[in-house]
Parts: C-alpha cells; sequence; structure tokens
C-alpha cells in the first residue's frame, strides 16, 4: 500500500467484474462492481454537497442497508467528508449514545432513511427537543441524494487526512471517537492482505455490521484493496437465519469468513446435519475468529462438526485487534493449526509469571487461545502499571504502537492523555503475556474483580459457571459490586434464564457450590435476567448489571427466589344422579374438573374459560336436544340460570357423527389441507411438529412401553395416516397396520445435573421434519440414563393431532399401561372430517361465514410493531421463545377483573394484549390470532386429529376508551368468534381474497395462545412421569404470547 496516499487510490481504476455482493436473504442478492461503486458513490457525493455538506464535516450514519451504507461511505471518503458509522438506534440507549457522539463533533450532520424515524422516537426517550430539533435542521435522507444529478467533486486526501471516525461501542457508557486517518488504514490493511497471503482466486464474507472495525476493515475495505469479490451478509439476516452464513459459503464456494466467538454457538444451535446435505467446505482457507474472547472449546467443537464437509482443520484463524489499531495487531502464521495454552487461573495477574499445565484437566486450569504474533507495522508490548516493560511470560498490560495507531479519540483530550504512554505506546486496556514472541489475551483490566486481595477476571467466573448444566455460552455475566458495610467487593453472578423464576433456585445453589470448589470464592448473589444490556456491537455492560444491583432493581427478584409454590391436582368425581338438575351439576363438574359445584355459583369464576364454555354447551346439547350458544353461558353465568334456559328453549335434535364407509382414500379437513400445501412448499422446518420429553423415574417394562405405544397407534387411525395428492386433492390414507417400533439408546450419566444438557442434546438429533407421504407422523425413542430412570421423547407432526390430542394420548398411554380395557371409539378423525366437510354446506355455516366477512370488512391493518430487524422478504419461521412467570396474585387480580366484567381470563389477556400492541405500534385497529379446540361436537371428545381452528379477533383500541369499556367490547367480539368458531380459517382468507404478503402471514401476525397441553407429573404403577420442557427455535408469527394457568 506504499503506493497508495489515501484510500481514493484504492477504488479507482479497478476491473468492472470485481465488487460487492450484497446478500439481504437466501435469494436475494445484489451485486455492483467496485467500477459502478465509484461512479454511484460520485452522484452521491454531488448530491451530498449540494446539501451544503463539504470536506472536513463530520456525517453520522444511520443507516439500515449495507448497499446504501457503502455508497454513502465511499461518497463521503472521495469528497474528504468525514465518516461517523454508528449503529441503528433501535433502543433508547443507542440513541442516547448518537446524541452524545453529536455532542462531540465539531459541524456534523445525520444521513439516515425516512423510515428510520430516529428522531421522533428519541422524543420519547426525554432527550431535548432543542438537541433533536437541532439535529433535525441538519439532517439528510438517503432517498433524496441517491439519484445521480451529476458528479461530486473529489478531494485529493492526504495519509495525515482523516479517512472516518469509529466511535467504540461504549461496554463503560462513554464512547470516545477513534481517530483513523488514511495512513492508519492503509498501513493495516496492507499488513492483513499480507498476513492471510491473499490472491485474485480469493473471496470473502462476512455478517458482521458495516459499524463494526471488522466488518468495514477487515471484510471491507482489505477486500477491495485486494481488487477480490466480496459477499456482505444482513447480520440480521445471519440473526434469523446463521445456517445460510456457512451456505453461502458452500453456494459461491468462498475462502476467507470471519466471526466472533458469539457467532460459532449461534450457528451450532441451529445446525444440523439435514440442513447440510452436499455441502463441500474444502474452498474455506481462513475463518477468522476475534473481537470477543475466544473459547477453545468452542473453535473445536465447530471444526469437528463442520469437517464431514470437507472444512479444514487449520482454517480457524484465532486473531487480536481493536478499533484504535485500525483493526488488526496480531495473527498466528496462516495455515497453522489451532494454537492454545492451559495455565493455573491462581497466576494470571499483573506482575506474575505463568504456570503452565500439561494435558490433564486440572480444577484451576483455564486454556486460552494464542493469537500469534504481531502483524507488519504493529509493535506490541508488555508493561506492569508504572510502565516497566515485562518480559516473556510474565501477565501485564498490552501495549501498542505503529503507523496503524490512532493518534488519539477525537475532541477529546483527556481520554488521549490517559490511553498513551511515552513515545506513542497506547494502552488497550487488555491484559496478556508473550510466549515465544506470541501474544496470549488473559483479559480485560477493567473487568478484573478484586476480592481477598486476589485479582479475578470477570470471564474467568463466567467460564467456570458455563461448567454447570443450565448455564450456556454467553449466558453468564460476573461484576464486581462494592459494599459499604463490608468495605470489600461482593461477586454478583447473572445468569440468561427464561424458564420460570421458582426453577431457578436449585440453579443458583449449584452455581454457588461450583464456583467456590473450582475458584474458592464466593458468591454474594445468583440473579436470573431476561437478557443482557449490550453495546451496539454485542458486549455486555457488566458495569450496567453492577449499577442495577445498586439501585435496588434486583431486590425483589432475589426476595422471590426464596418462595416455592405447589399446586394440588384436582380430582374428578363420579355421576351424581339423572334428574335434569343433577344431570347438569354432572356434565358441569366433569368439564371444569370439580367435585361440586352450586346452582347459584358463577360458573366463570369455577374456570368457565372459552374451551370449557364450548365443550359445556354441546354436551348440554347432546344430553338436553337443546343448544344452547356460548355467549348465553357467559350471560347467565349460573346453573339456574341455565337450567331455567334449557326449559324454556325449542328442542333441537343432536346430529351425531356417523362412521364413513370403508374407502382407499379420505377427504381431508381445510386445516389438514393447509398444513399439508405449506409443508410442500418447504421451509416450514419443524415448526409444525409437536414434541413432548418425559422423564421417567422407576422400573420401566422396556417390552411393555413399546406394546403401549403400538396399541395407541392401532386404536387412533390419525397415528396410521399418511397423505397423498389424487387428482390435484390432497386426501388422507388409513393403513390397516403399520410396523411402529421405537428408537433405544442407553446413555451414561454419572449425576442429575448433566440431565438437561443431555435432553437438549437429544432433542435437537431426534426433532426434526416429517416426510407427510409416509405413516406413521409420530416417531418415540427411549433413552436408558440408568435402570430406574429413562428418557422418552415422543415427536408427532401437527397434521394428525393438536394440544388436546396429547392430553388424550397421555390419558390412553396411562390406561392400556396399565392393563386397562379401554372403550372402543366410536367414530375417527376420517369421520369428523367428512362430517365436517358436509357441515360446511349447510346454512349454520353460511350463517357463520357471513359474520366474518361483516366483522373483517374494509381495508384489514397490518401491525407495524418496532422490530430490531428488517422483515424478510419471504418468511421464514425461525425465531425463539421466552418463558416467564406472573405472581399468583397478580393472576388472581385478574380473574377479579375478568370477573367484574363477566369476563375469562383469556378475555383480559386478549384486551391487555391488544393495548400492549398498540402502544408499540400506535395503531388502534388489531387483528389478533387465537387458536380454539375446535371440539364442540362431544363425539370427538375422545379422539386423536388436528381439530384446532384459528379465530382472527379484531379489536380497536382507541385511546379516549376506559380498559373497562374496551374489556367489555373484547368480551363481546370473543363470545361472537367463539359462537362462530366452525367456520375454518383457510375458508375466511379465500372469501376475504386479501393480496398476499409472502412476508407475513394472512390476517394477523400476533396470536394468543391459552394453552390447553401442559403435561402434569403423573405415575402409573410406581411410575413417575415428569414433562421437560424443550426450547423451541422456531415461530409462525411475530409474535406470540402462550399462556398456561396453574
Amino acid at each position: 500500500m506504499s503506493l497508495y496516499n489515501s484510500l481514493v487510490d484504492l477504488i479507482v481504476n479497478k476491473p468492472v467484474n470485481k465488487g460487492v455482493t450484497f446478500i439481504s436473504g437466501e435469494f436475494d442478492e445484489v451485486f455492483i462492481s467496485y467500477y459502478d461503486l465509484y461512479e454511484k458513490a460520485l452522484g452521491i457525493l454531488y448530491n451530498l454537497q449540494k446539501n451544503g455538506i463539504r470536506r472536513g464535516n463530520e456525517l453520522v450514519f444511520q443507516i439500515k442497508d449495507n448497499y446504501e451504507f457503502v455508497c454513502c461511505f465511499w461518497a463521503c471518503i472521495l469528497g474528504g467528508i468525514i465518516p461517523i458509522p454508528v449503529a441503528v438506534g433501535n433502543k433508547s440507549e443507542h440513541r442516547q449514545k448518537l446524541f452524545n457522539i453529536w455532542e462531540v463533533l465539531n459541524n456534523a450532520y445525520l444521513l439516515t432513511d425516512k423510515e428510520t424515524n430516529i428522531l421522533e422516537k428519541s422524543l420519547e426517550d426525554g432527550i431535548e427537543q432543542d438537541k433533536i430539533q437541532e439535529v433535525k435542521g441538519k439532517t439528510v435522507f438517503i432517498e433524496d441524494i441517491t439519484e445521480a444529478n451529476g458528479m461530486g467533486e473529489l478531494y485529493k486526501s492526504t495519509p495525515e487526512d482523516i479517512a472516518f471516525i469509529q466511535f467504540s461501542s461504549g461496554s463503560t457508557g462513554d464512547p470516545k471517537g477513534v481517530i483513523l486517518t488514511h495512513g492508519n488504514l492503509l498501513t493495516n490493511v496492507s499488513a492483513i492482505l499480507s498476513g492471510i497471503c491473499v490472491t485474485q482466486k480469493d473471496t470473502s464474507l462476512s455478517w458482521m455490521p458495516l459499524t463494526h472495525d471488522m466488518g468495514l476493515i477487515g471484510f471491507h475495505l482489505a477486500p477491495l484493496a485486494a481488487g477480490i469479490n466480496q459477499y456482505i451478509m444482513d447480520t440480521s439476516l445471519f440473526i434469523r437465519n446463521p445456517i445460510l452464513w456457512i451456505k453461502k459459503a458452500n453456494e459461491h464456494r468462498l475462502t476467507i469468513l470471519s466471526s466472533p466467538n458469539f457467532g460459532y454457538k449461534y450457528f451450532l444451535e441451529f445446525y444440523k446435519a439435514e440442513r447440510a446435505e452436499n455441502w463441500d467446505l474444502s474452498n474455506v482457507r481462513i475463518i477468522f475468529n476475534g473481537a470477543e474472547p475466544i473459547s477453545v472449546e468452542l473453535c473445536k467443537k465447530f471444526l469437528d462438526e463442520l469437517s464431514v464437509y470437507g472444512l479444514k482443520s487449520n482454517v480457524l484463524f484465532n486473531v487480536y485487534g481493536m478499533a484504535e489499531a485500525s483493526l488488526a495487531v496480531t495473527f498466528p502464521p496462516h495455515g497453522e493449526e489451532l494454537a492454545s495454552i492451559k495455565l493455573d487461573r491462581e497466576f494470571l495477574y499483573i506482575g506474575q509469571s505463568i504456570k503452565e499445565f500439561d494435558g490433564k484437566d486440572y480444577i484451576s486450569a483455564i486454556e486460552f487461545a494464542d493469537v500469534g504474533y504481531p502483524v507488519t507495522d504493529c509493535s506490541v508490548r508488555i508493561c506492569d502499571n508504572n510502565g516497566t516493560v515485562l518480559g516473556e511470560n510474565t501477565v501485564g498490560n498490552i501495549e501498542i504502537k505503529g503507523n496503524n495507531v490512532t493518534s488519539g479519540y477525537y475532541n477529546n483530550r483527556n481520554a488521549t492523555l490517559i490511553a498513551f504512554r511515552e513515545e506513542n505506546w497506547l494502552d488497550t486496556g487488555d491484559l496478556g503475556f508473550f510466549k515465544n514472541g506470541r501474544l496470549i489475551v488473559t483479559g480485560r483490566a477493567k473487568d478484573v474483580i478484586f476480592v481477598n486481595g486476589q485479582n479475578y477476571y470477570a470471564h474467568d467466573v463466567e467460564r467456570v459457571s458455563e461448567g454447570i448444566d443450565g448455564v450456556e455460552l454467553g449466558k453468564a455475566a460476573a461484576c464486581g459490586v462494592f459494599n459499604r458495610t463490608s468495605q470489600k467487593d461482593d461477586i454478583i453472578l447473572f445468569i440468561v434464564y427464561k424458564k420460570k423464576t421458582d426453577s431457578f433456585v436449585k440453579l443458583a445453589t449449584n452455581l454457588k457450590k461450583h464456583i467456590y470448589k473450582h475458584m474458592g470464592l464466593e458468591i454474594e448473589n445468583v440473579i436470573p435476567v431476561k437478557s443482557f444490556p449490550k453495546t451496539t456491537s454485542g458486549k455486555i455492560q457488566r458495569y450496567k448489571l453492577g449499577e442495577m444491583y445498586q439501585n435496588g432493581e434486583f431486590d425483589k427478584l432475589i426476595s422471590e427466589l426464596k418462595e416455592l409454590t405447589n399446586n394440588e391436582p384436582v380430582e374428578n368425581i363420579g355421576n351424581i344422579g339423572d334428574t335434569t338438575e343433577e344431570a347438569l351439576k354432572n356434565i358441569c363438574c366433569g368439564v371444569l374438573g370439580l367435585r361440586s359445584v352450586g346452582l347459584n355459583e358463577n360458573l366463570i369464576e369455577l374456570g368457565a374459560d372459552s374451551l370449557k364454555s364450548a365443550i359445556l354447551a354441546s354436551r348440554i346439547q347432546k344430553h338436553f336436544n337443546v343448544e344452547i350458544p356460548i355467549e348465553k353461558l357467559f350471560e347467565y353465568g349460573t346453573l339456574n340460570e341455565i337450567l331455567s334456559y334449557i326449559k324454556k328453549a325449542d328442542s333441537r335434535k343432536y346430529q351425531c357423527i356417523e362412521p364413513v364407509s370403508e374407502k382407499l382414500y379420505y377427504s381431508v379437513t381445510p386445516a389438514q389441507k393447509r398444513v399439508f400445501s405449506l409443508e410442500r412448499l418447504g421451509e416450514v422446518g419443524t415448526s409444525y411438529n409437536i414434541p413432548v420429553v418425559m422423564i421417567i423415574e422407576g422400573d420401566l417394562d422396556c417390552k411393555r412401553l413399546e406394546k403401549v405405544f403400538n396399541d395407541l397407534v392401532q386404536r387412533h387411525e390419525s397415528l396410521r395416516t399418511s397423505f397423498e395428492v389424487v387428482e390435484g386433492q390432497t386426501v388422507q390414507k388409513i393403513h390397516k397396520s403399520i410396523n411402529f417400533s421405537i428408537e433405544t439408546d442407553t446413555l451414561q450419566v454419572s449425576s442429575y445435573e448433566n440431565v438437561n444438557e443431555i435432553i437438549k442434546s437429544l432433542a435437537e438429533k431426534f426433532i426434526g421434519p416429517f416426510n407427510l407421504f409416509e405413516a406413521p407422523l409420530m416417531r418415540v425413542k427411549l433413552v436408558k440414563l440408568s435402570d430406574k430412570k429413562h428418557i422418552l421423547l415422543l415427536d408427532i407432526h401437527h397434521i394428525i393431532s393438536d394440544g388436546t390430542s396429547m392430553g388424550i394420548l397421555i390419558r390412553d398411554f396411562a390406561g392400556l399401561y396399565r392393563g386397562e380395557n379401554l372403550n372402543p371409539l366410536k367414530v375417527q378423525y376420517k369421520d369428523y372430517a367428512q362430517w365436517r366437510n358436509d357441515f360446511s354446506e349447510t346454512d349454520v355455516l353460511k350463517n357463520q361465514e357471513n359474520y366474518w366477512l361483516d366483522r373483517l370488512k374494509g381495508e384489514l391493518p397490518l401491525l407495524s410493531l418496532p422490530l430490531d430487524y428488517n422483515r424478510p422478504a419471504i418468511k421464514d419461521f425461525s425465531g425463539d421463545s421466552i418463558r416467564f412467570s406472573i405472581q399468583n396474585n397478580l393472576k388472581e387480580k385478574l380473574k377479579k377483573l375478568g370477573d367484574k366484567c363477566g369476563a375469562s381470563l383469556f378475555m383480559v389477556l386478549l384486551a391487555a394484549y391488544n393495548v400492549l400492541l398498540s402502544k408499540y405500534s400506535g395503531q388502534e385497529d388489531i387483528v389478533v390470532g387465537s387458536p380454539v379446540a375446535g371440539r364442540k361436537h362431544p363425539d370427538v371428545s375422545n379422539i386423536v386429529g388436528m381439530f384446532v381452528n384459528t379465530l382472527s379477533l379484531r379489536n380497536f383500541p382507541v385511546g379516549d376508551k376506559s380498559f373497562l369499556y374496551f374489556l367489555e367490547e373484547v368480551k363481546k367480539g370473543a363470545l361472537k368468534a367463539f359462537e362462530y368458531q366452525d367456520y375454518q380459517f383457510d375458508k375466511l382468507v379465500e372469501k376475504l381474497d386479501i393480496r398476499r404478503d409472502i412476508s407475513r402471514n394472512p390476517l394477523f401476525d400476533a396470536m394468543l395462545v391459552m394453552q390447553n397441553m401442559d403435561i402434569p407429573k403423573f405415575e402409573i404403577q410406581g411410575l413417575k412421569f415428569n414433562q421437560h420442557y424443550i426450547n423451541s427455535k422456531s415461530s409462525k408469527f411475530d409474535l406470540t404470547l402462550e399462556a398456561v394457568e396453574n
């Protein structure tokens, strides 16, 4: 790069066949050659200059789109304008950071798009209006400058000129602007390219944000300087679909990749062999790993998993760098195998000589990655706190110097004086040592915790924590909080935990014991949190957790951890009698799970929610030949009033479901047809699987277990059903018999603490897509942990089952295992499907159709939530779930609120959910989807199959309504919806004839579920069955609130 004076020289005269490919989706790629990029940038520069932006002015980037970012970046470089890349302010703290940066700058402008709307959102954050107006007056919108109306005036930059300013991510809350000159960047880019021996055969791929130095310098400027093709993937796309990162590397035969430690872990969480068929990764020769502490164990796991696709063991390139060095500080030799060193954690303090361990697994051993030698034109040394240079194998402060190193922090003389020592040596803030001329980084100085006269690394405490089942990589954060009473630091450990708080107690106790055993440290408190505060580049802000702790924000949670609650199951009663009054009582007790019920007791208060009310209404009709609308049950409320209604109502003969004649193929329901179509289109993955994992304790008879499952398959035709397409129509085929077997395995487990991780690993391998053309659409696996402990995994496709069906299977399973003779089923799902299709032609359903078309007439709202990432052009089903619980007293308050208005708990939650969505979106017309069991007909109460239907509940949470008024509206609308629930969702979508948007679901993007598949602990002949929750990594909607009432 010695021939170049500035970055401008890098982009001129580049060939038209080399350039940048921007990846915004699996099938969404845009290429721009370096030549066209230069021309495009000149056009944008013209418009910037026309807007009064001149050489030396700062231009703050708030740009989501990578293509627009790169074009605007080069426009600035060509015109001598100083770009300030800042991550788009999706959160309040990010927007606050933007204004903090603005205060540092001299004559700044803001470049953003009209959709981002950052200034309006900043007003809600409490930022002063005059500051917002100041920025607003100097804001330029991308939409106004991208069309070229001329060519901008080039500025001939010198090596000493500022190229851009990289603001630190602010892990300590104080963002500092790193000055990077053209000379700094050219020096380091040259070092990077020579360090990895780039040739014209190379191509690069990065998903790192362009606001991060690795993304912008390492994987845009460096490939451009080398004149090779580069691929830039949206960071949000990687988060949604991490598999696509390696898939694209395979597809385009790419050679140079990059990811921080987090990315490898995240990829492996989603990776499954069936999604990687025919991959060939033999072309990949380097994968950079840096930007955060490196887990050697994770590196090895990543390489091992992908080795079957030809990924070589020497491709992982562990490096050290930072923005202050224009990126790269040390590289290992190219082509070298992964190098690491195992040390005694007791000898890692400044001025101490390290103590190296051999290959044995000592308790106090900790493994660090070797990050190689200093790159060309960059010097590195290790010093004590007085600036004295230390020899090899001695831990100290890492300092750097060279033509690649910044001259200081922009308009921040104090920070610059603190960072630099004599002779322009920069203190990096990191600790480490040299061994044989190679650098090993041990941690950040600011994350050291001082306890009992010793220094401890926060990340070391976190790594030890990860040795406990239930703590995932990157989900632990430790910090020291000064205790004024004891006059010392207390160690506080935070764990990302998404289950119920009361289940956290055991994990917290185990963590304290484990850390004390391995480190001799006492942890004052272990606190579960839903997420960590992070910088815009993803670094954990431990100082913020410490501040929150000191401010008492976790005091209530700490107290709650001591509370454990147990709920006793309710038993059903037997027959009460034969009179009308007694028969009605019997029906109500059976449906509501009560021992007795008084004539004047309110059924809603006794638990008559929408599902149970529908069942209640159908059983009343079957027994008394009287049809009672669901809304009447809510209106009357007591048995006395219902009895009065029954006596006055006209008789309406109950229509039973008749078995259909035997034939080769049978019709399917509309819901089955929709799921079958989605499966054939692909991309749904396992989102329509219903997995269940049970831990079985006791003397299990494995042969009897397999016989029971075969009996279940024979009892329920749905478990012997496959699907075909005959003459263009989807049909189901019932097999008279199938050979069903349970897959078995045996694992040796030393203690119960390992079971959670074992189950997670087993479930990931076990749960997979089904071939709907082959029966059975159910699989079962039994894993033996010991003579008295087994894990039972069951996976069944939604097209033949639903939540209620799972309860039926559990009940039948228990009876069969006990040796009971179950009552034969009079009808099966195929009979219901035929009845369902015949019923769709009746006047009853025509009336229901009219109701729904009227309810959803006019322009339907598109829910616009403030999403963190751009919506993909084609909807995918990747997602996550977060489990949380509310205290029982709050639940009781919600129920009492409902009782006051004659509303069920579901209706109260629906009203609150609508208000929440309205607050998030600013919309006052909202449609929320909600599934109903679809089992109004009593004849289907014992059948396994897909009965569930989805209701489109439209409500209008207008701001001037009181909540009670709105709740009354929601109640009335919900009751009508329940009454007309037989009209199928798929038919409704078809009749409304709405324009299909493949990035969204039809009609709604938010769902509310009152779950009825919460399987409790139960016992069968001395065997204890306990369900184990599996975290789903898929989501059918933007946001789903799923409620389970214990």
